[in-house]
């Protein structure tokens, strides 16, 4: 009886010290962002990064609405592959901005403006909030 105790303990403790698997988050554009950085580039072999404090932030739901904080005004979003087509009544007047966009990873997103594109060259990245 006394092993049988033992053998059941040891059972008991083997489970409860399973080691936790870890969560691992999918990359999605769906949620709220914060602008953090701007990178810059010019003439070949410069670039610039600069960090951002405060920085807007932009917000994709799965309804398809967007809103920008800097804006202050709701807009719808598409995707197509690696283009984000965004169009918001108080800032493209019917036009939409498009964007290429890439997630390095779930928390860290990175936007160019192609249909507006910095003189200079920029991404603009943000970080999942």
């Amino acid at each position: 009886m006394k092993y049988l105790i033992i053998v059941l303990c040891l059972i008991a403790a083997s489970f409860g010290c399973r080691k936790k698997d870890k969560v691992v988050k999918e990359a999605t554009l769906l949620g709220t962002w914060q602008l953090k950085k701007i990178v810059t580039w010019a003439p070949p072999g410069l670039q610039g990064t600069g960090a951002v404090e405060n920085g807007k932030m932009i917000t994709f739901n799965a309804d398809s609405t967007y809103a920008d904080s800097e804006y202050r005004c709701a807009g719808t979003f598409s995707i197509d592959q690696s283009l984000i087509s965004v169009t918001a009544p108080c800032v493209s007047e019917g036009m939409p901005i498009i964007y290429e966009f890439s997630l390095e990873n779930a928390a860290t997103l990175q936007l160019q403006d192609i249909s507006h594109p910095c003189d200079e060259g920029c991404v603009l990245i943000f970080k999942k909030l």
